[in-house]
């Protein structure tokens, strides 16, 4: 929903939760595993609206202490 995912929290089964709307995404894939179910009854609302969007995910990797993101030319 264009909402950022800063502040959402990962899940033991390796899904990231969107900490304004509660959408889950699977951090391998970016597909959806659950949307839009917060605030109760509004969510669903908005997740008609909105539809169900996977997200991007790019190759990561940690080396001494940092985090290296591969961004892929367009």
């Amino acid at each position: 929903m264009k909402l950022p995912l800063q502040g959402g929290k990962v899940t033991e089964d390796k899904a990231i939760v969107c900490p304004w709307h509660h959408s889950a995404f699977d951090l391998q894939s970016g597909n959806v595993k659950e949307w839009s179910p917060w605030p109760p009854g509004v969510g669903k609302i908005l997740g008609i609206i909105s539809k169900e969007k996977t997200l991007a995910v790019f190759p990561t990797r940690v080396e001494a202490g940092d985090i290296w993101v591969e961004l892929q030319e367009s």
